[in-house]
């Protein structure tokens, strides 16, 4: 039976009734490099690593002598994880006992296997798994930060979104009245934005530049630029984008004397107030006995202005 148990590749004990090692095979030697017939004749218990602490290692020892005495007692196999040391070198081991008659005497077979690949792996694992825990909480706390940060900019935006629907009805308001008040001035009073499209004109500056703007109806010629067959938009868009450049004050009215393309060929002064976003233009009816009194260091004359088409 001795050869039979040599023969086997993984390491085999057999433990007397008093838990004693009374045969080890030479595959004993993979585990710690002692020479297997060391072990021989050493209490079972003396190849479990013991705890540093003397309770936990006494409560281990009772365990063992427990576990062996149930597979002598039951005769049924039994299966225990331990740490077996020999010469200073720990080997984690799951330990298969099972209990067999060799002539009268009766002995504990204990097949060790050894773990440390199975175990580090394990605790590698579990290492992983404790960094993936810790990522997946701070992910997770970003996560509710950045969302919360997004609701309220989100909340904000709305209602900014909301006060400028406000805003901007409150201003299409004003608008609305400002251009009923224009449609009572007896001057002519026209709207027109930054690139020279003309907004708004109220029915008198239609009149006055009657032949000369191109209306889309009959009171708002809207969406219209302010631009000549031939010269118009050379001589107006200029004089108006020059305004800032003359004054550094937007505010500063300007005043320009054209001549209209009717056929009586009126001139008027126009005088333009740089708003914001918008020209203002107030036109007056001048007669040509007066031109001379309008003309200043700030004013420019067009001898001849034909008639102005929108665009």
């Amino acid at each position: 039976m001795g050869k039979l148990l040599h023969a086997l590749p993984i390491p085999v004990v057999l433990v007397d009734h008093w838990q004693h090692i009374v045969f080890a095979n030479q595959s004993c030697e993979k585990i710690g490099g002692a020479d297997y017939r060391d072990i021989v004749g050493l209490p079972v218990t003396e190849l479990i690593a013991a705890p540093t602490d003397s309770d936990k290692a006494q409560s281990l020892n009772a365990r063992t002598l427990s576990l062996f005495e149930k597979a002598f007692t039951t005769r049924r196999p039994q299966k225990a994880e331990a740490i077996i040391e020999m010469k200073g070198m720990r080997t984690w081991c799951r330990l298969h006992l099972r209990a067999i008659r060799v002539g009268p005497v009766r002995y504990i077979l204990v097949a060790v296997e050894d773990l440390t690949v199975e175990k580090v792996q394990l605790r590698l694992g579990q290492r992983n798994e404790q960094k993936l825990m810790k990522t997946h909480t701070v992910l997770n706390d970003l996560l509710k930060e950045r969302t919360g940060k997004l609701l309220a900019t989100d909340e904000q935006l709305r209602a900014e979104a909301a006060q400028h629907a406000h805003t901007a009805e409150q201003l299409r308001a004003e608008r609305g009245r400002f251009h009923a008040l224009c449609a009572y001035v007896p001057c002519g009073v026209a709207r027109v934005a930054l690139d020279g499209t003309l907004l708004y004109c109220n029915a008198p500056f239609k009149q006055v530049f009657e032949g000369t703007f191109v209306a889309t109806s009959d009171q708002n010629p809207a969406g219209r630029a302010i631009e000549d067959r031939v010269t118009g938009r050379e001589a107006v868009v200029p004089w108006l984008g020059s305004m800032t450049e003359e004054t550094g004050n937007v505010h500063l009215p300007h005043t320009l004397t054209v001549r209209t393309g009717g056929y009586d060929g009126r001139e008027v002064r126009v005088d333009a107030i740089k708003l914001e976003s918008e020209y203002l233009l107030i036109c007056n009816d001048a007669p040509q006995a007066d031109v001379s009194k309008l003309e200043s260091p700030q004013s420019a004359h067009i001898e001849a202005l034909p008639a102005v088409d929108h665009g």
